[in-house]
């Protein structure tokens, strides 16, 4: 029987927890991530697992999930730019990756191999270049839907706020106010998706490699339109990865 992992990813906003056993995810849950010194503990007293591995992209918090971590009395993994079992890093500045992105980026090898694309179209959008030699090469950084759709109304005094189920394509133009903002959002988020897969694509065929596996993750992909058909969709990307990296650190 393969080892279930506690997997913890420590957002911005809210950090997602799951148990991991292979490639299949048993549970999952969320929590604030301005709760997790209360909530994490919680979670993982009512759990049953064999290890754990986190991430986080919030340095304030990193501390006290590392304190958590250790206090479970498992073998523990903190994914990070220095600690990256199995995925070789050939980007100029490290430390500045998210680390998130590196557990995408491993669960990446592990799903599909390199070359890969992973997409994960959260509040920000980010897609993470994985070739087979080079690893992790770099990625792009974009708004998310929702950011998109907010700003337009924060930043005016008579556009309203439209709510990301009711963005749609079912008109060719807007009609209403509302209707506009939701019609540009959904098409213009689709195209910018396009757009910068096909950039990375580009240049990976510049670089003699075959076209790249693509790999989704994050709550806005559902909201793709043309695109989503060109990715295959792994919900909980993230914590595959981080658990993924607790395996091949302690060689199981």
């Amino acid at each position: 029987m393969e080892p279930v992992i506690a997997c913890i990813d420590l957002g911005n906003s809210r950090t997602h927890l799951g148990l991991v056993r292979g490639r299949e995810r048993l549970t999952e849950a969320h929590v604030p991530t301005a709760q997790c010194e209360t909530e994490v503990p919680a979670w993982l007293e009512g759990q049953t697992f064999d290890g754990l591995a986190w991430c986080s992209v919030v340095p304030a918090k990193s501390p006290a999930l590392a304190a958590i971590a250790q206090s479970c009395g498992k073998s523990c993994c903190h994914l990070n730019h220095l600690d990256c079992p199995g995925l070789p890093i050939t980007y100029p500045k490290p430390a500045e990756i998210g680390q998130d992105r590196l557990a995408n980026a491993i669960a990446a090898q592990l799903l599909s191999g390199a070359p890969a694309i992973v997409l994960d179209a959260g509040t920000a959008v980010t897609l993470d270049a994985v070739l087979p030699d080079e690893g992790y090469i770099g990625g792009l950084i974009a708004p998310g839907l929702a950011m998109l759709s907010d700003y337009l109304h924060e930043k005016t005094a008579q556009l309203p706020k439209v709510p990301l189920e009711q963005l749609s394509t079912d008109t060719p133009f807007g009609q209403s106010t509302a209707q506009s903002m939701a019609l540009a959002c959904a098409v213009g988020f689709d195209g910018m998706i396009a757009a910068l897969t096909r950039r990375i694509i580009k240049e990976m065929a510049a670089r003699g490699h075959p076209k790249p596996a693509l790999l989704a993750t994050g709550g806005s992909f559902l909201h793709l339109i043309e695109e989503r058909e060109r990715w295959q969709w792994v919900p909980g990307l993230t914590l595959l990865g981080l658990a993924e990296a607790w395996r091949r650190k302690m060689g199981a």
